[in-house]
């Protein structure tokens, strides 16, 4: 089992959350946000990963031969899809407060009035 996974994850988990803190634009903050969570698919297929293992495509190997665990491949993927639709959502979000609002600063958006 490699490390190389986990510290590669770490380091995108805390770039994309410096990215978060430090940025003035909605448009950043939502593309740091993508960052945080894409550090998430490092973490999974490392817990996945075993070394020498097949694909698991079981049609055309040996029953005795090592396969890569599917369940994990399979929540990667649903993860890139709810990334993608929580990405949409959200860059919609600011778009409509562009629309609104005129700015996407942050420190510029009026508070919502009753």
């Amino acid at each position: 089992m490699s490390f190389a996974p986990y510290a590669v994850a770490a380091w995108l988990f805390v770039i994309g959350l410096w990215g978060v803190v430090s940025s003035n634009n909605l448009v950043r903050t939502v593309l740091s946000l993508t960052v945080v969570q894409s550090s998430t698919y490092l973490v999974l297929l490392g817990i996945g990963h075993r070394s020498g293992a097949n694909a698991p495509i079981v049609a055309d190997i040996p029953t005795s031969s090592k396969l890569v665990d599917p369940v994990v491949q399979v929540l990667v993927l649903t993860d890139v899809v709810i990334e993608a639709t929580v990405t949409a959502l959200l860059l919609a979000l600011v778009v409509q407060a562009h629309n609104r609002f005129g700015s996407v600063d942050p420190a510029k958006l009026r508070a919502l009035r009753h």
